[in-house]
């Protein structure tokens, strides 16, 4: 499942743009799903974006860790 805003999340975001209002969205969640966007303007964002990317999350005795591979 992709896209799917459910449970702990930890992300990553670039303004490669450097405009403050265009970004790039990469989320796992505790469990491995990907959540990717494109984000415009302060509030707006298009989840149908798919880029190829890798992401693994791991448990360790009272957390969970996230690793992302972005190409």
């Amino acid at each position: 499942m992709r896209d799917q805003f459910i449970g702990d999340m930890m992300g990553i975001n670039f303004d490669s743009y450097h405009d403050r209002r265009t970004g790039f969205e990469f989320n796992l969640t505790a469990y491995g799903q990907k959540v990717d966007l494109v984000l415009t303007n302060p509030m707006e964002f298009d989840a149908s974006w798919n880029p190829v990317w890798k992401g693994k999350e791991g448990f360790e005795d009272s957390a969970w860790v996230a690793e992302w591979e972005i190409r």
